[in-house]
């Protein structure tokens, strides 16, 4: 009879434990979950093609990744080319083709020349990027 209520106890916080660790399991996102689950909010603006607007992204997304989809979304021109070793490259946003009258297409992040290619620079929350066409050495 003891050995019946044993087993019947034992099995019994068996049952509790098992439920408790699912919910936590189940509950409890990972971080890497979190991180992508994640919106961020930043700002987005093309000199002469796109006016500065709120745009809310994934987590981890690229200023690369965030113009394909504005360019998918609004329908402007979006040229681009890979070059091996350095990344990829933006040729033409809209209308306006890197070359034109000596002028490129360079990316700005709260400000200041990004420092790191488009496809490399990952968007952080409040960042505010802006794609401007100008010559190389022009002081903006």
């Amino acid at each position: 009879m003891k050995s019946r209520i044993l087993i019947g106890s034992l099995l019994v916080i068996a049952i509790i434990a098992g439920g408790f660790a699912y919910t936590q399991f189940i509950q409890t996102p990972s971080p890497a979950q979190t991180e992508n689950s994640r919106t961020i909010s930043v700002t987005f603006a093309i000199e002469s093609v796109l006016p500065a607007h709120a745009a809310d992204v994934a987590a981890g997304t690229t200023v690369l990744e965030l113009l394909r989809a504005e360019s998918a979304e609004k329908g402007f021109t979006l040229a681009e080319k890979e070059y091996a070793g350095l990344g990829i490259l933006v040729e033409q946003i809209g209308e306006y083709k890197n070359g034109t009258d000596s002028k490129y297409w360079h990316y700005y992040v709260n400000g200041k020349l990004a420092p790191v290619g488009a496809d490399a620079y990952v968007l952080q929350s409040g960042d505010a990027i802006e794609w401007k066409f100008h010559a190389p050495d022009e002081s903006l």
